[in-house]
């Protein structure tokens, strides 16, 4: 646990009306794929945009340096919470996760078809000078957000004990003010199974909450799941009056797991297995 100071179909809603509760709407983009909420001295803002173009897909090849990319790419699409009097944000986003992807460099997980048919070939292989796949072509990223102010990088710093995300707060019936669902890339893996990278939000008078998860199942090997929680409580009423809020704390809890088809015991293991995320997670 940590804490920082100071696809495009995804859905939208704002369930009751903000000013009800203290906040109000962002302005939305001329094109309607943004909006977003102010509330607290925070805005939170959302875009959920089209499959990436030639020129997008050329940008990103650009900046990464690699003409790999995920199938379902969606390069405008973001989620971004920022405290205005500070100018303190975080930023989740196709390209800095992809970033990550490419500095972690996980070596290429070997599907068994392609592993029998390169043991088959192998002796051609080594004629021909043919390279194996050489690179992670699931996509797995260790990216957690970006935090800046001012243009400038924020460190993390660990959490002291039960600084965590505060779920007994999370469970209570409040009213939720703003949610969306952004996905910001997605792939099939040449039928051998599924990634999707996407993050959700939800915003409540108390406070507000991130998730953003990375799934990928390799048919017959493994599944992989990383996650990132974004958690920030507003100062109550009494604090605020008291003059005792002090500043903002957004929390943030990392989580990776993964484990092998076989190692399950008692799973599935055939192209359909752990098809849904939310039920396997």
């Amino acid at each position: 646990r940590e804490r920082a100071r100071g696809r495009g179909r995804g859905r939208m809603a704002f369930p009751l009306t903000p000013r009800s509760e203290g906040a109000e709407r962002l302005p939305e983009e001329e094109d309607g794929r943004s909006r977003g909420i102010r509330i607290r001295g925070w805005a939170l803002r959302t875009a959920s945009g089209p499959i990436a173009g030639a020129e997008d897909l050329a940008r990103f090849e650009a900046a990464l340096g690699s003409p790999h990319l995920p199938e379902l790419l969606f390069s405008s699409s973001f989620l971004r919470a920022e405290h205005e009097a500070t100018g303190a944000k975080v930023e989740l986003d196709a390209l800095g996760a992809l970033r990550g992807w490419q500095e972690e460099a996980l070596p290429p997980v070997q599907v068994a078809v392609a592993r029998d048919w390169q043991q088959s070939r192998r002796q051609a292989f080594e004629e021909h000078s043919v390279k194996a796949v050489d690179y992670d072509w699931t996509f797995t990223t260790p990216f957690a957000g970006s935090a800046s102010a001012g243009g400038a990088s924020l460190q993390w710093e660990e959490a002291r004990g039960g600084e965590g995300v505060d779920r007994e707060l999370l469970t209570r019936r409040e009213p939720i003010l703003f949610f969306d669902d952004v996905t910001l890339y997605e792939s099939e893996l040449d039928d051998h199974g599924h990634c999707k990278l996407s993050a959700k939000v939800r915003v409540m008078p108390s406070c507000w909450y991130v998730l953003m998860r990375f799934w990928l199942r390799v048919d017959g090997q493994l599944v992989r799941l990383r996650e990132t929680r974004l958690f920030c409580k507003f100062p109550s009423e009494f604090e605020e009056k008291a003059g005792i809020a002090g500043p903002p704390e957004v929390v943030r809890e990392v989580k990776h797991c993964e484990a092998s088809m076989s190692a399950m015991a008692g799973a599935a293991s055939g192209p359909g297995a752990h098809a849904d995320p939310e039920a396997s997670a």
